[in-house]
């Protein structure tokens, strides 16, 4: 079978508390073979699918995880905007597995930025980098103590990328609170 058939056919299979072992599971196999591309169209299928049930969770950490061990950038976006709307229906030790890979990620990317900052292509690590720090920002609760160090990275990374506005804004933030 392809991977467009795989969730329908572990829904055949088990319809019940097994389901989402099953295709996390599968999702784990995916990864540990390196089928990348096979990855990102199962999550897709998973959370358009079945978004509520906690294993979604699990399986887009996963993948966000593995695309940041990959050191691939270029589907930070998506990817926050999976994390984003996954954070809503997460388990409180799913958020917090959530808000880790998040700052994790972000202080790798960072000091990618800090040693790459004289390069020309610096803007393609700090897109990325300002997605995560705006996604971590929307994640964790306002009154967080690490919001106040999240914007001021993330002013920092928008004032780099030539993102006045956006800077201006979340350093203003900061001396409003």
């Amino acid at each position: 079978y392809t991977i467009d058939k795989s969730l329908t056919f572990f829904h055949e299979i088990e319809k019940g508390p097994l389901f989402g072992k099953t295709y996390l599971r599968f999702a784990k196999l995916l990864k540990a073979h390196g089928h990348y591309e096979e990855m990102q169209q199962f999550k897709r299928m998973v959370l358009d699918d079945f978004e509520r049930l906690p294993e979604t969770a699990d399986v887009v950490i996963l993948v966000f995880d593995y695309e940041f061990g990959r050191r691939s950038f270029k589907n930070v976006k998506e990817s926050t905007a999976d994390i984003l709307r996954i954070s809503r229906v997460a388990s409180k030790e799913q958020k917090l597995a959530i808000e880790k890979s998040l700052i994790s990620s972000a202080k790798e990317l960072q000091d990618l930025v800090i040693k790459n900052k004289k390069s020309q292509d610096v803007v393609l690590l700090s897109e990325p980098l300002a997605h995560l720090y705006d996604t971590f920002i929307k994640v964790v609760d306002s009154k967080d103590s690490r919001v106040y160090r999240a914007r001021y990275n993330l002013a920092e990374t928008q004032f780099e990328i030539h993102h006045f506005a956006k800077a201006t804004l979340n350093y203003r933030w900061i001396t409003d609170n």
